[in-house]
């Protein structure tokens, strides 16, 4: 089978930090574990269509999506049968032969371009003698590709198309707004046509015009705050509207031109700027805490983003305000 080699190159302390948090959410990891994690992991950047493993070649690699979607599928004479789609936060590797001794049955590509945390699976074979919780850690995930197999099993039996769709935003959508359509419609055994139809009829059909949708959008968002949620996403702020995560990320992109986590995030810098502007809560608070009380889940996504947001840290930002 083919060799893919990749340039040992290091992701950025914060983007190991993100990898290890996916982790760590399965299962508490010991600090060996963590520096062993830094020393093996490497970064992997794919341009949309690459491919990570075609069916019948040996996985080598388990790789933690960072940014960018990856489908899985296989052939059904000349059509692609979509068997999973995988979205940052991930771990994507052969399920057959996720420990690197039997071919797979699926080929896994990238829908985006994508940025990975890669580990060889010697490796990821080797921490599992060293480090206990890797055992655990694994058992978890394998629990979720039989539960995502197990849900696409059902959705795909259901009557309608108008069914499955809906089944599939109850159930199966995730916190990213960049799934294409045609990914979605594969997924569910669908035309793309069909489920265009369909997400244009529930367009015409809402309750709410999209004026009031955007007021009460912005409000809840300066009001209610909702953004100082750390486990926000676009289904849970979708529900809110009374609207679906489809609708709400066209909404977003089509009215304020951003993604979702790039427009909550913008609620999340303007507070953190606005208390730095103040003298008071700057003695009551550090610069962490302000970015935890925002919503950030961790130090080094507020730091990363703040300085997307702003090009100056939040220390640079406090002394020039100051």
């Amino acid at each position: 089978m083919p060799t893919r080699y990749f340039p040992n190159t290091k992701p950025e302390p914060h983007i190991l930090d993100q990898a290890m948090s996916f982790l760590s959410i399965l299962h508490p990891i010991s600090d060996e574990l963590k520096k062993s994690f830094q020393e093996k992991t490497f970064a992997v950047t794919m341009p949309k269509n690459s491919s990570l493993i075609k069916e019948g070649e040996i996985s080598q690699y388990v790789y933690f999506l960072i940014s960018g979607i990856v489908t899985g599928y296989r052939l059904r004479g000349p059509e692609r049968l979509t068997t999973f789609i995988s979205v940052p936060g991930d771990v994507i590797s052969a399920i057959q032969g996720i420990y690197g001794g039997v071919p797979s049955k699926d080929n896994m590509v990238t829908a985006t371009d994508c940025y990975f945390v890669a580990l060889r699976t010697e490796d990821l074979l080797l921490f599992y003698e060293l480090y206990p919780e890797m055992n655990i850690i694994v058992r978890k995930i394998l629990e979720s590709y039989y539960l995502i197999a197990h849900e696409r099993a059902v959705v795909i039996r259901m009557g309608s198309a108008k069914e499955k769709y809906a089944y599939y935003l109850k159930n199966l959508t995730t916190a990213t707004d960049d799934v294409p359509v045609a990914i979605i419609a594969s997924f569910l055994d669908l035309k793309t046509a069909t489920l265009e139809k369909i997400i244009r009829d529930e367009a015409r059909h809402k309750l709410q015009p999209e004026t009031d949708v955007i007021s009460l959008l912005e409000r809840i968002m300066t009001e209610g705050k909702v953004f100082q949620q750390k486990r926000l996403t676009l289904k849970g702020l979708a529900a809110e509207l009374g609207i679906s995560a489809h609708e709400l990320s066209s909404l977003l992109n089509s009215h304020y031109h951003q993604r979702f986590s790039d427009f909550i995030n913008t609620f999340r810098i303007n507070y953190v700027k606005d208390q730095l502007k103040s003298v008071v809560p700057l003695q009551q608070l550090t610069i962490e805490a302000l970015g935890d009380e925002a919503g950030f889940s961790s130090k080094s996504t507020f730091f990363s983003a703040f300085k997307k947001h702003t090009s100056r840290s939040p220390l640079e930002f406090a002394r020039e305000t100051a």
